[in-house]
């Protein structure tokens, strides 16, 4: 079973959690019971068509930049450099908008009939959040066989704050920020501006590497191209515009810095098998050497891509990663169903020794309509939802919950009273997602309402997108409840599995894929 939520926010006197989170024995296992809401909703194309036309979301076009060749992942959380970096406190730069997630090579594309520069190469990075204006992005391009010279050491020798393999010196780089973008050679005499452009609310960065000129004709018979990718941040007043780090953030400034030899590399694309944290952390203030990093490898042909490793049987993988918890989900749910004969047992005892109905204790009546819920006992725990509602109207774990009940009871009801009923239970979770504030009342807000999201036809009520954010954002609760993440590294790959659910029903491969990537590099 998972571990219990600890919520360091709850009142000494206030005894809510307690015996919640030792009845369920995790907030994933609570809900095992809302299993059924996968399959409750079953509608005419007739009503599907009928909402289609309301709710679905408006996709622009691909931004086409020729067959992806090679997918290279980057873990979610890592945009603290060398492992202790902080945001500048400056409240314009969005968390996130550094971590960079996922990087898309594309083949080098000759004669484009379909755009008017007919002859580029394609780069695309993925980040977790927007804000473009936030990062400057380097691309360092590592090539065999060069005949310009090449370098060691960053373009600004003062900049980034590290030195790059020797046995892999760079010969161009591609500098960007925002919409503008440069590629340069390392000895100055090839310089001239990229097309650079975003979608998917500024998270993905899309860059284009014209190929007119000869020296970069290379690329289209080569069949890899080593890269260093780094994201720092963005400042006018940096060395090459790289945001400086000090020891404690400022609006200028990034923290956590305890060197003056600490990289101002926030994210780096490491290659399998090497820790971004211990490369990024290797320098030597005795001897004054910067951090050596390492490049990654990527195939420039398609037919050798780990994109097919993902990509090519999303909704096998997807649920072939699912079949990993259903045993112990099912064992949690088996634990769950005897804690609650148990807790009825000794509910209905009390009750006739004190020969009415036991005194109102909201805490005591949460833990006992929790379990009611978890065990399937869909009456017991609305009628005791109903009753806490009325003395508290905004408590977020019974709104959450009533929620999903209120849900539920759309699996036997007609067509249009189901939307009605769906629409009803929304206004119950949006509330709850709204007054949750401790980590318990977030997760089980978050949890409920993305369950009946990841339930509900997306293309009736477009819930998809919302349900893949409440699951990242129930991850990003666990991530923070502890400075281990192996303690919840269960729950954190089911909460990224989910997401991974959530966005392929929203008709999104490639952000499906690259949460999934993620479950499975928590929990292979």
């Amino acid at each position: 079973m998972s571990k219990a939520v600890p919520n360091p926010a709850m009142n000494t006197n206030n005894q809510a959690v307690r015996p919640v989170l030792w009845y369920i024995g995790g907030l994933f296992a609570l809900l095992v019971a809302i299993v059924g809401i996968t399959s409750f909703f079953i509608y005419s194309d007739i009503l599907g068509r009928t909402f289609q036309s309301v709710v679905n979301l408006k996709v622009a076009p691909a931004f086409i930049g020729g067959r992806i060749a090679t997918v290279l992942y980057d873990p979610v959380g890592d945009d603290h450099g060398y492992g202790g970096l902080l945001y500048p406190a400056h409240k314009g730069f969005v968390p996130g908008s550094l971590d960079l997630v996922r990087c898309e090579v594309h083949e080098p594309v000759y004669d484009a009939k379909w755009t008017e520069l007919r002859d580029f190469w394609q780069i695309d990075l993925i980040f977790r959040e927007g804000g473009s204006e936030d990062r400057n992005i380097r691309i360092y391009l590592s090539m065999e066989n060069a005949t310009i010279d090449s370098r060691t050491l960053p373009r600004n020798e003062m900049a980034e704050g590290v030195s790059f393999n020797p046995a892999f010196p760079w010969q161009y780089v591609i500098a960007v920020h925002g919409t503008k973008g440069i590629i340069e050679s390392a000895d100055k005499t090839l310089s001239f501006p990229l097309y650079v452009t975003s979608s998917n609310a500024d998270k993905t960065v899309m860059i284009r590497i014209p190929l007119n000129d000869r020296r970069l004709q290379v690329l289209y018979s080569m069949e890899s191209v080593r890269l260093y990718v780094l994201i720092g941040g963005w400042s006018p007043w940096g060395y090459d515009e790289f945001l400086p780090v000090a020891r404690h953030a400022a609006i200028d400034t990034g923290g956590g810095a305890v060197s003056s030899l600490t990289p101002v590399v926030y994210d780096y694309l490491a290659p399998d098998g090497e820790s971004q944290e211990a490369l990024l952390s290797a320098w030597n203030d005795d001897e004054l050497t910067v951090p050596e990093i390492q490049p990654v490898t990527v195939l420039l042909r398609s037919a050798a891509t780990k994109r097919s490793s993902l990509d090519s049987d999303l909704s096998g993988r997807i649920a072939e990663f699912e079949k990993q918890f259903a045993e112990k989900e099912a064992a949690a749910a088996e634990n769950t169903r005897l804690a609650w004969q148990s807790a009825k047992s000794q509910r209905d005892s009390n009750k006739a020794m004190n020969q009415g109905a036991p005194q109102i204790d909201i805490p005591a009546d949460l833990d006992y309509a929790t379990l009611a819920f978890n065990a399937g006992d869909w009456n017991a725990a609305e009628s005791l939802f109903d009753s806490i509602l009325a003395i508290e109207p905004d408590n977020p774990i019974a709104l959450a919950y009533k929620g999903s009940l209120v849900a539920m009871r759309a699996k036997e009801a007609s067509k249009l009273m189901a939307v009605e009923l769906v629409s009803k239970a929304y206004q119950y979770l949006d509330r709850a997602v709204e007054l949750a504030r401790t980590p318990t009342e977030i997760i089980t807000a978050r949890m409920n309402r993305g369950n009946v999201s990841m339930s509900v036809p997306e293309s009736v009520f477009g819930k998809s997108l919302q349900g893949a954010e409440d699951f990242i954002a129930v991850a990003a609760v666990f991530l923070h409840l502890t400075p281990d993440p192996v303690a919840y590294k269960e729950d954190i790959a089911k909460a990224y599995l989910n997401a991974a659910r959530c966005f392929e029903s929203a008709g999104k491969p490639e952000d499906a894929s690259t949460w999934l990537f993620e479950a499975i590099r928590i929990q292979p």
